[in-house]
Order: C-alpha cells, then sequence, then structure tokens
C-alpha cells in the first residue's frame, strides 16, 4: 500500500488506483514502520483528523 497526499498524473495507467477514504485500518501482527516510526502491530486506525493552521513568520 503506499499512501500519498498528492495527484501525480499517469499513476493509474501504471497500475496505481487512487482513493480519498476518510481513514484506514492496517490489521497485522507483524511490527512495521510507519514515516518513520516503528509500531509494534496489530491494529491502527488512520483517519482524517481536524484541520491545522500554521504559524508563518
Amino acid at each position: 500500500m503506499l499512501l500519498s497526499g498528492r495527484i501525480v498524473p499517469g499513476l493509474e495507467s501504471m497500475g496505481y488506483r487512487r482513493r480519498d477514504p476518510s481513514q484506514v485500518l492496517l490489521a497485522g501482527g507483524a511490527p512495521f514502520v510507519l514515516d518513520g516510526e516503528i509500531f509494534e502491530g496489530g491494529d491502527l486506525t488512520i483517519g482524517l483528523g481536524p484541520a491545522l493552521r500554521f504559524l508563518v513568520g
């Protein structure tokens, strides 16, 4: 599975399918790495949170 927040033209012709779910459930018993963090395994739900505002100075 590949998670990306951007639209890349031409990927569908190579077999990639874009979806826009409000949440994704990752289920598995083995440890895995997500965005540089190690998770011990089990179920992990990734969901859309509230919009964030950033201060730019």
